[in-house]
């Protein structure tokens, strides 16, 4: 075999392995996940459960630049670890990193401006601030139904309570009305009957 046949035979040889290497790496790199508990389990392994809105989506140096995702979401209402009305949630910066992120603009998984998700968070950032990712339950709220019904009564900010919020009760607004529908019927009823003590009276 000439030289210059070696040569070429060892060059492919070097490109299969680093192309080999690169797939291997590629795979390794990769997000792996276990199936996430049950919504209540995830609920007590959490630091944070809550629903909000996305207000921002915010790409340190850039769009898929580089480092971590910020999102700001605005509560609605919560379960746990939420102590305003704003919450700063941050995520990898894509999901090979296992980040909770929208690549494309018809993805199926990932924060989104304008949406409301349900959002299981821990502290597992250095300075305490909230951190997640796709092996938790985050998901959309359109997508929640199974977890809204498992976690059951939740809080919000209209009221203050011992826990920081107030339950949310979808009765409470009609406590006034009721309350005041009883007195009035009670009143007409003690009218009603007066009046027919005092025309019993008269007719004797």
């Amino acid at each position: 075999m000439s030289r210059g046949l070696l040569i070429l035979k060892m060059k492919k040889t070097l490109a299969l392995v680093a192309l080999c290497a690169l797939a291997m790496l590629s795979v390794g790199s990769a997000c792996s996940c276990m199936y996430p508990p049950a919504p209540k389990e995830a609920l007590n392994q959490s630091d944070a459960v809550f629903v909000g809105r996305v207000i921002s989506v915010d790409f340190p140096g850039g769009e898929l630049g580089g480092g971590s995702v910020s999102v700001t979401l605005e509560v609605s209402k919560y379960w746990k670890g939420v102590t305003s009305g704003q919450v700063i949630v941050t995520t990898a910066e894509n999901s090979a990193a296992c980040g909770y992120v929208c690549e494309s603009a018809d993805c199926t998984a990932g924060f989104k401006e304008g949406y409301e998700y349900l959002v299981y968070a821990s502290d597992y950032n250095s300075d305490g601030s909230l951190n997640t990712n796709i092996c938790t339950r985050t998901r959309l709220l359109s997508d929640a139904q199974e977890d809204l019904t498992a976690l059951g009564e939740s809080y919000t900010f209209s009221v203050q309570n011992p826990a920081g919020g107030n339950k949310t009760c979808d009765v409470c607004g009609l406590a006034l009305p009721l309350t005041v529908a009883v007195i009035a019927v009670v009143v007409i009823v003690g009218l009603v009957y007066f009046k027919k003590i005092r025309s019993g009276k008269n007719k004797k």
